[in-house]
């Protein structure tokens, strides 16, 4: 009889020591910390007429204590924009556009609250620079 009565009480006594390590907390565990709020940052790139230009890489790079740390390369769209989603607000940002046939741009940004929009321009390359004057250079050997 007394074994029919522990038979009975086994599994809620099973139950409760399982229930236990709830109960009591798990002090042991990892405080999460939530991550700051970003910044939806969209760059729309345009030719210089002023068309979108599809393919263009942009570059995001975070600016901290002066120096980039980290980056991310995304590609425009048939519209000419980039989103990005990753950067906490505050933040600096160098931005950097680089596409076939135009000059490479680079800007550094704040970026003070949820939402900004960008608007790049490019040019097309212009002449390079020479301390001599035309003619004048080196004489192959």
């Amino acid at each position: 009889m007394i074994r029919a009565g522990l038979r009975r009480c086994l599994p809620l006594v099973a139950v409760g020591l399982m229930l236990l390590p709830c109960a009591w907390g798990d002090r042991r565990a990892r405080k999460i910390k939530k991550p700051p709020p970003t910044c939806n940052i969209t760059v729309t790139v345009l030719k210089p007429d002023g068309t979108p230009l599809e393919n263009a890489a942009v570059v995001f790079q975070p600016v901290k204590d002066n120096k980039p740390w980290g980056n991310m390369e995304l590609r425009t769209k048939e519209n000419g924009q980039a989103n990005l989603n990753l950067i906490p607000i505050g933040q600096d940002l160098l931005l950097q556009v680089i596409a076939n046939g135009f000059q490479t741009y680079g800007q550094v940004y704040k970026l003070p609250g949820a939402t900004r929009r960008i608007t790049v321009k490019l040019r097309y390359p212009a002449s390079a620079y020479s301390i001599y004057p035309k003619g004048t250079g080196r004489k192959q050997q």
